[in-house]
């Protein structure tokens, strides 16, 4: 049985590079302490992960299980590197539930086919042996990007702007239901006149993108705003030009 480490420790255990985790024993260690020589068979040792497909950002669970031997649970303290291996690459492990040897994690990136690998500090590795595939998450105003299919109109004329949703991680999203609203800044280009125009209906393609069209009512430059599900979306700002006909 293992103990959950002190708060101390979990501070110490976030600030390690690489996510750097230490499941803590009887001892009084604290995430990062060496250790002697362990006794530890990762030919008995295993790793059990949730059933998929994962959502990346979202919170997911892994119940490590290290043995001796013997084939008793191993008791005392170790240091684990932990990531996926295969379709995505990267995850952001930031705890280990000592009590109940859960290694807690968010996915960042989507991918198939990715197994979870543990790095044993100075015993070896050891892969799940179930496969992990992960999604993108919820659209998010960080990453969300609006794109014009061009930068000039004539008056009177339409174009079409697109925009792209992508979660927090900048993973595009493959399903519409977001909300999209297109306006008109009230700030034009440095020196230049400020002009106008009406925007038609926002189509979801229902793939993660958006085409709204813009018609050209006054001749001048301006900047256009995007919202997403009623929050302003943080990427660059398209511009568009209405040309004299």
């Amino acid at each position: 049985m293992v103990n959950v480490a002190s708060t101390a420790c979990r501070r110490h255990r976030r600030r390690l590079a690489l996510a750097m985790m230490t499941l803590v024993g009887l001892g009084q260690a604290c995430a990062g302490d060496a250790v002697g020589p362990l006794d530890i068979d990762l030919t008995q040792s295993s790793i059990s992960v949730e059933p998929g497909p994962y959502i990346a950002g979202d919170s997911y669970s892994a119940r490590i299980l290290l043995r001796r031997p013997t084939g008793e649970p191993f008791t005392g303290s170790v240091r684990l590197v932990a990531w996926l291996v295969g379709g995505s690459s990267v995850v952001d492990f930031y705890r280990v539930d000592g009590s109940s040897g859960l290694l807690l994690f968010e996915p960042q990136f989507v991918g198939d086919g990715s197994r979870l690998r543990v790095r044993v500090a100075g015993v070896g590795e050891m892969t799940s042996s179930q496969e992990i595939a992960v999604v993108a998450g919820r659209a998010h105003t960080f990453c969300t990007l609006t794109r014009g299919a061009t930068q000039h109109v004539t008056l009177g004329a339409t174009t079409t702007f697109t925009v792209i949703a992508a979660d927090r991680w900048c993973n595009r999203t493959r399903t519409g239901g977001d909300v999209i609203t297109l306006s008109l800044s009230p700030t034009t280009y440095a020196g230049g006149t400020l002009g106008h125009g009406t925007f038609g209906a926002t189509v979801d393609r229902g793939d993660g993108t958006y085409t709204v069209t813009f018609t050209g009512t006054q001749v001048g430059s301006m900047y256009i705003e995007t919202t997403l599900n009623g929050e302003r979306t943080r990427g660059t700002t398209p511009g568009i030009t209405v040309d004299p006909p």
